[in-house]
């Protein structure tokens, strides 16, 4: 399990969760999938159990990679101020 090393560092922070042709975008900043299409539900349960296990070190991958990128680097809008 690692942070992919070919994703751009202006993305949104993720982890890619690659099965066969079958890709799942998980946000390590809001915790939630990027994308609707393929259905978050068809992840499996263990695989997800495995992640949340494993959050902490997937983030600090992301933060080495992508230092000017970092998971901390939330910008809030005007309801949050």
């Amino acid at each position: 399990m690692k942070v992919l090393d070919n994703e751009l560092p202006f993305e949104e922070p993720h982890v890619t969760i690659v099965f066969k042709t079958k890709l799942w975008r998980l946000s390590l900043r809001s915790r939630t999938f990027l994308d609707e299409d393929p259905d978050p539900g068809q992840v499996p349960k263990g695989l997800m159990d495995v992640i949340w296990t494993n959050f902490n070190t997937l983030s600090a991958q992301w933060d080495a990679k992508f230092s000017t990128n970092p998971i901390s680097n939330i910008e809030h809008d005007d309801e949050e101020k």
